[in-house]
């Protein structure tokens, strides 16, 4: 059943690192409709941190199973290594919990399992797929719909950042931290492309530098997406999206909120929308644009009655499919 604005939810973190204390924890904080009542880390350091971070009365779990085990506990926020995501992810999904989760999320062939967990079970669940949530990513998908701009083409997202040199870092662990990146990316594609994912490929600037590339996404409509990625020397960060279609285009700055569309007469729309990153205490990282929104609707889900509020695991099949795609093209090892 729904909760009521009279409850506050109870909410656990199952981990603490870098971006649940600068992105979460100031989200959450605000919000006067929960508590985080608890936290489960591995090092004692983190553990003590969170008491400062959040107050004395949190409790603390070396072992996030323990935090799962909890009956007043009513919902999770999972951060944590790739490798171990999944399992707590099933775990916290079987322990009854309404579910947030960072990816990318390998699964293998747990991926049904989760599926049928979460359909059975009827507990929000929510992938932090952020910028899926951002406003201006809904104004484009009202665009696509009301304006007789065609078929789309082409969705193309491309991302530069300076994440500093990886000359210590081998090319295949680079690539593997691309693809796993990607996720947040490639995601959009399916924001305005509702067929199955066909093809993909990783292509990169030269061998040594699998840091700065593209992934090309084909669909069985003949749709094609691509992310264009620079991660290691571009003077500012910088997002945008561009959408070709048949009769025209769509344009935005992801960061600084600009949008622009052709029409059917051929005029230039050009409007303005809420730029991201302008909390200080989240605008360290380009990556955090749109988690505001993502977050608050993995809360609001579990108040509201309406299920079409709730995250399709469906949704994030494509994204599954392109994670596998990618890694049996350059010949890695698929987590799982």
């Amino acid at each position: 059943m729904p909760y009521t604005y009279d409850k506050k939810l109870r909410i656990g973190l199952v981990g603490l690192g870098n971006w649940a204390k600068s992105v979460y924890l100031p989200i959450l904080l605000k919000r006067e409709d929960v508590d985080i009542v608890a936290v489960s880390a591995r090092t004692t350091e983190t553990l003590d941190s969170a008491k400062n971070l959040i107050s004395n009365e949190v409790k603390l779990y070396a072992d996030y199973k323990d935090l799962l085990g909890k009956t007043d506990i009513d919902a999770v926020l999972i951060g944590l290594p790739k490798d171990v995501t999944g399992t707590a992810t099933i775990d916290a999904v079987r322990a009854g919990k309404h579910v947030f989760v960072e990816p990318p999320l390998f699964l293998g062939e747990r991926f049904f399992l989760l599926e049928n967990l979460i359909s059975s079970l009827g507990k929000s669940f929510h992938v932090d797929v952020e910028l899926n949530y951002l406003p201006i990513i809904e104004r484009c998908k009202e665009i696509l719909q009301n304006n007789n701009l065609g078929e789309l083409i082409t969705s193309k997202i491309a991302l530069g950042v300076n994440w500093g040199s990886t000359s210590q870092t081998s090319k295949y662990a680079i690539m593997e931290n691309v693809i796993g990146l990607s996720t947040w990316y490639i995601s959009l594609f399916d924001m305005f492309n509702s067929s199955v994912v066909k093809s993909a490929i990783y292509t990169s600037l030269d061998k040594e530098t699998p840091n700065i590339g593209s992934i090309k996404v084909g669909y069985q409509n003949g749709c094609l997406g691509e992310w264009q990625f620079n991660l290691r020397d571009y003077p500012s960060p910088n997002l945008n999206c561009e959408l070709i279609l048949t009769n025209g285009t769509i344009k935005c700055d992801l960061l600084k909120g600009l949008l622009e569309f052709q029409v059917q007469d051929g005029n230039i729309i050009k409007e303005t929308h809420p730029e991201q990153n302008l909390d200080p205490e989240i605008a360290e990282s380009m990556g955090f644009a749109g988690m505001k929104e993502s977050v608050n609707e993995f809360i609001d889900s579990i108040y509201s009655t309406r299920r079409d509020r709730l995250f399709d695991l469906q949704k994030y099949t494509n994204i599954k499919n392109i994670h596998s795609m990618l890694y049996s093209y350059l010949s890695l090892e698929e987590p799982s």
